[in-house]
């Protein structure tokens, strides 16, 4: 679910247990050889899991690029008159995948009688976003003590401009200094 696979758990395994038993075949055919066969075999297995982890890590990547369209949205929705459910769903219409999907879900989950409360934090689970759970607790907070939602949401839309914004400087600040460590850290083996 993290990674938006439309796998079930099962499926997931068979395909696991094919690519061990083909590049376990394939090794045996090709080399002949037991050992080499044994680390294909391994390649196979870990290869299903780290797609996954691939996967799940571009989609957390292209949920945080949306978060600041979707708070601009979500604030001018409320400010336009929208309750917080009617500007959600807007955005889920308009927001592209996989923001609009995720808030798709939690509109259809509220829809079926879960608490807002709880579908928020559902969705807070599955895409494991420092901003969005920033978000999350300010949208939770602000229903039980109240306040001006839109005013909120424009805040936390700037505070997240500002830590990317660091983030991006710290980046650009170290990255000389990481790849001098790569290159020190790989000269020996390079010798």
């Amino acid at each position: 679910a993290k990674a938006d696979v439309p796998l079930k758990a099962n499926e997931y395994v068979a395909i696991q247990f094919l690519a061990v038993t083909l590049s376990l075949a394939f090794g045996m055919i090709l080399f002949k050889n037991l050992a080499i066969a044994g680390s294909l075999a391994a390649i196979g297995y870990f290869s299903p899991m780290i797609w996954v982890k691939i996967k799940k890590s571009q989609r957390i990547r292209e949920f945080n690029d949306q978060i600041l369209d979707t708070l601009i949205m979500l604030a001018n929705g409320l400010k336009a008159g929208y309750s917080f459910l009617q500007a959600m769903e807007m955005v889920s219409r308009e927001a592209p995948a996989p923001m609009g999907k995720e808030l798709k879900r939690v509109l259809k989950e509220n829809s079926l009688g879960v608490n807002l409360e709880d579908t928020l934090m559902a969705l807070n689970e599955r895409v494991d976003s420092e901003d969005w759970d920033l978000v999350t607790t300010v949208v939770l907070i602000q229903r039980q003590v109240g306040g001006n939602l839109a005013e909120i949401l424009d805040k936390i839309g700037f505070v997240i401009r500002q830590r990317m914004k660091i983030k991006g400087d710290i980046q650009t600040k170290t990255a000389q200094a990481k790849v001098s460590g790569l290159l020190v850290g790989a000269l020996p083996l390079g010798l």
